[in-house]
């Protein structure tokens, strides 16, 4: 014990006659400070900014977001043509400035509430006249003179025939099957949608919107399998899973496949 309290007064004298201060000794530690996170910016196309919460498309304020969901309009120019999320259409919506249609995808984050730090992209300024814009069905819309789909211009279609198919499932005009804004099909008078992403016309069968090569639509079938909980295409002469062909399949009936047999590294 006497040797360090010796030893601390050695120290004492020397920080003394260095004449260093010793205030750090006794000073109490402050906690480190978490760092801030970094809140990634906005990204918007050229001309359309966020500031404080409101949105400008070339240095004009369209209005900004509230906390119900809602644009809070600022300015007689400014109209909300549908709901965000509307139609089904998640994380879209349109709106019209100046006579032009614009489309507008947001970020999905916790709680679905909109914050001026969300993510934002707009494709505008448009060259989408908002005359006579209305829904078609799904996600597609028109105006006069164009079909739209994700805020642009389908130019296949055509705008007096762009409809929603009889049986609500499909969007059509009379020469064509869309979908997502593309053509998929040219025979929409014999084009009907089946379960699990399916399609098929007098010609072809579609899975995810593109044809599946060599599948014969006539005998071409969705089979529901509850013991896997699956769905499979089903043809006369093999069956498909998502659109591609289950590899080693030897006309066994459906009720025995098992999940490696769909999927071979199943587990392993």
């Amino acid at each position: 014990m006497k040797s360090r309290i010796h030893f601390l007064s050695i120290l004492l004298i020397l920080f003394t006659l260095t004449g260093c201060n010793l205030n750090f000794l006794f000073d109490p530690i402050e906690p480190v400070q978490p760092l801030e996170p970094v809140q990634e910016e906005p990204k918007f196309v050229e001309g359309v900014e966020l500031r404080d919460g409101h949105i400008y498309v070339n240095g004009l304020h369209l209005g900004g977001w509230t906390s119900e969901h809602a644009f809070d309009v600022m300015g007689d120019d400014f109209t909300l043509l549908t709901e965000p999320g509307e139609y089904g259409c998640e994380e879209q919506f349109y709106f019209s400035y100046a006579g032009g249609v614009y489309f507008m995808l947001y970020g999905a984050y916790e709680d679905n509430w909109f914050t001026p730090n969300d993510y934002f992209s707009i494709v505008a300024p448009s060259p989408i006249s908002d005359e006579g814009f209305e829904h078609v069905g799904l996600c597609h819309f028109k105006n006069h003179d164009n079909a739209i789909f994700n805020g642009l211009i389908i130019d296949e279609a055509d705008v007096n025939a762009f409809r929603l198919s009889s049986s609500g499932t499909f969007i059509r005009d009379d020469m064509h099957v869309f979908d997502d804004g593309g053509v998929i099909s040219k025979d929409p008078e014999h084009f009907e949608t089946l379960e699990g992403y399916y399609g098929k016309d007098s010609t072809q069968v579609y899975s995810w919107g593109k044809p599946i090569v060599g599948a014969d639509p006539m005998s071409f079938e969705v089979i529901y399998l509850p013991h896997l909980d699956l769905l499979l295409g089903r043809d006369k002469y093999t069956v498909y899973f998502q659109g591609e062909e289950v590899e080693g399949y030897d006309g066994r009936p459906l009720e025995t496949l098992s999940k490696t047999d769909i999927f071979p590294n199943y587990l392993k």
